[in-house]
């Protein structure tokens, strides 16, 4: 009896580090409605650089003095720190405030998420401001990292690299923005919606339609 419980005790012990490992791994899945404080990674550390957008400059629509900077997206594949897939997609976003810009940034948003998981993270190995929470949607196709309840990205700063690890296995040029007190629209990368919520979202539209015009 003695030898079958030392037998068990390892195996015990291997699923008990299987399970911690897993929940770390999965700690800010963000879920559509959801909101998670970001967790720590070392992504894109070992991973394979499909595209970088290099620095985007970017500057408040409705006031350009109120704040203005640059925005560096990437999209990797075979990122070890991505527990959806070695083949699925990691997005990075670096965030930079300009010096002479009057207001700090407080609210990142990237869009065409609906339809996959996602996992929040920050790298913080460069430095920069970290985001309080990562929200998400109620559709699933936005994300936001947002710095209301910690120091904002103040003019002559930037952000902590920002990461969305994704189970998606392609991906478009897009437009996502920066939410301040005026909002700014800058060009970025982000991953192929998939087919079947392309569909959902055609037909909740459609729907949409039908219901105003029953409405007339």
């Amino acid at each position: 009896m003695q030898l079958s419980i030392r037998r068990f005790i390892p195996a015990v012990a291997v699923v008990a580090v299987m399970i911690v490992t897993s929940s770390t791994l999965m700690a800010a899945l963000l879920p559509p409605g959801g909101v998670v404080v970001p967790t720590a990674t070392g992504s894109p550390t070992g991973a394979t650089l499909l595209q970088s957008t290099g620095a985007i400059p970017f500057a408040s629509l409705v006031d350009p003095s109120a704040y203005s900077g640059t925005l560096t997206s990437a999209v990797y594949t075979n990122d070890p720190g991505n527990s959806f897939g070695a083949n699925r997609l990691t997005f990075t976003f670096l965030l930079s405030n300009n010096a002479n810009s009057r207001d700090a940034i407080e609210r990142f948003v990237a869009n065409n998420y609906v339809g996959l998981q996602v996992d929040a993270a920050v790298n913080a190995a460069g430095g920069g401001r970290s985001p309080s929470t990562a929200d998400r949607q109620a559709t699933g196709i936005s994300i936001g990292f947002d710095y209301t309840n910690t120091l904002p990205i103040a003019p002559g700063t930037s952000s902590t690299l920002l990461v969305l690890h994704t189970n998606a296995t392609q991906f478009v040029p897009v437009t996502n923005s920066i939410a301040n007190t005026f909002p700014a629209i800058v060009a970025s990368l982000g991953p192929v919606v998939p087919e079947p919520a392309t569909a959902s979202i055609i037909a909740l539209g459609g729907l949409g339609l039908i219901a105003r015009r029953r409405s007339r």
